[in-house]
């Protein structure tokens, strides 16, 4: 027979397990009170929601780290008894979204307009924005318009760059015995890490700045002016 010692041993285990497990439904359930109360739900409805839409958040929690909604994703993909393949299904479309060569450009063009009053500084949404902040301006004057174009972080950091830090810092603890280290990685498996590092970039790594494409002067009129006083005319 067991001593009392052995038996709670063996048991802590399993304590520890359960007590885990409540814990973590209680995080679950308060994130998920949470969310009905800005009304969202419909996860358990097919009709609102399907299981590959599910498995497209889920794949999305897990790369903005939070492991609370990932067990919400994961419980109600459980619920609706959604098979494995969703989850992986998921994960290859977003990794072949990542791939994709429509959003490998060196610089994905917004489209969206931008105002300079001296043609380098382009800090104006609109025209009434650089007007109002640049009172001194008058019909007559030049100033200039262009696009503003985001650059793709998917460019700045690829495999080749990851796989020379690990060469260089491998010779760094090695030295002589590390010079072929990490050996030949296949491309193959360079591509597999292209796929992650570009969703990765993409998804913490945005640029709030942006360069200026399809530059051009653009003459102020007096239209531009309309119900809005210039300098000249402010007592």
């Amino acid at each position: 027979m067991a001593s009392p010692c052995e038996r709670r041993i063996r048991t802590e285990p399993k304590r520890r397990d359960e007590a885990a497990v409540r814990e973590f439904a209680y995080a679950m359930h308060v994130k998920m009170a949470s969310s009905r109360e800005k009304g969202q739900g419909g996860g358990y409805d097919p009709t609102q929601c399907t299981v590959e839409y599910l498995g497209k958040l889920l794949v999305t929690a897990v790369l903005k780290g939070d492991p609370v909604d990932v067990g919400n994703f994961a419980m109600m993909l459980h619920q609706r008894g959604a098979p494995h393949t969703v989850l992986t299904q998921a994960l290859l479309k977003y990794c072949e979204a990542a791939n994709s060569p429509l959003e490998d450009p060196g610089c994905a063009t917004d489209g969206d307009e931008c105002w300079s009053a001296n043609g380098q500084d382009y800090n104006c949404d609109t025209l009434e924005d650089l007007l109002a902040e640049n009172d001194q301006l008058k019909p007559g004057d030049t100033v200039h318009v262009g696009q503003s174009a985001h650059p793709n972080p998917a460019n700045y950091v690829d495999a080749d760059d990851v796989i020379d830090v690990a060469a260089n810092r491998g010779y760094d603890d090695g030295g002589e015995f590390a010079e072929d280290y990490p050996g030949d990685i296949s491309e193959e498996a360079k591509e597999r890490l292209n796929r992650f590092l570009r969703a990765w970039l993409r998804t913490y790594c945005a640029p709030s700045f942006y360069t200026v494409e399809n530059e051009r002067p653009y003459v102020l009129t007096a239209a531009d002016f309309a119900g809005r006083q210039t300098s000249e005319e402010l007592p």
